[in-house]
């Protein structure tokens, strides 16, 4: 049996959730496909966001998501050099990266979107009557959806650009990040955010200290450079020592 929608959501991150909460305003039938079997699992970034960003797009969060708030930023460059901005009120926060899907997620599916879990979109056809045709493995069950227009939200994967011979996402333009979440964390304010410049720290890109208000951070790194079977593994305690050169 074949599935009609109007619009047919693959992945159901942030990106995927919000698109489809606005279309389902306008009207449209949409269903979403999620490859996980749990919305918002596992998390995909440190959950840094802009206060005004969230503004425009019309989201107040409960209180409950938000982990911190920030008015100030602290750079250190390669050579040791620091300089730090400071505003009057915060401008970003930290949120709960899976509490933000799933809450979008709950959002969109009060307005009649559906969510498919466990769903990866395996192909894409054009049919001759300009629908598109989705074929979809659930829970290993194929299944095929007709939707007049797909939004493609599944990330750097670029499966979906890939089948339809589209320019997937330039690898040059993706950064290998890990993160740890560690508690006990000391010398840091706490509403500032520090940000780690330089080969010291991270080849290529940044590191960063996100801390939150019960005394825990957010740390993390990217690179350009590819450490074969690295793991990263937290620690119960850590001093950050800021750059004195």
């Amino acid at each position: 049996m074949t599935i009609e929608t109007d619009i047919a959501v693959v992945g159901a991150g942030p990106a995927g959730a919000f698109s489809a909460l606005f279309a389902a305003r306008s009207g449209a039938g949409v269903i979403v496909f999620e490859e996980h079997p749990v919305i918002g699992s596992p998390t995909h970034c440190a959950g840094h966001v802009s206060l005004d960003g969230l503004r425009q797009l019309g989201l107040k969060l409960p209180s409950s998501f938000v982990e911190n708030s920030f008015r100030s930023a602290t750079f250190f460059s390669p050579s040791g050099r620091r300089f730090g901005v400071r505003f009057p009120s915060p401008v970003t926060c930290a949120i709960d990266r899976k509490l933000l899907d799933q809450y979008l997620a709950r959002t969109a599916s009060n307005k009649g979107v559906q969510f498919l879990l466990s769903s990866r979109v395996k192909s894409i056809v054009k049919r001759q009557d300009g629908a598109n045709e989705l074929v979809v493995n659930e829970h290993g069950e194929t299944k095929e959806i007709t939707a007049n227009l797909i939004i493609d939200a599944e990330g750097v994967s670029s499966t979906i650009l890939r089948n339809k011979g589209l320019k997937p996402f330039d690898d040059r333009m993706i950064v290998k990040t890990v993160s740890a979440e560690l508690d006990q964390v000391r010398d840091v304010e706490n509403d500032c955010v520090e940000v780690y410049f330089g080969s010291e720290f991270a080849d290529g890109f940044y590191a960063w200290i996100i801390p939150k208000r019960d005394g825990t951070a957010r740390v993390g790194l990217g690179t350009d450079v590819v450490i074969p079977n690295a793991v990263c593994s937290g620690s119960r305690a850590i001093t950050v020592l800021p750059a004195t050169r």
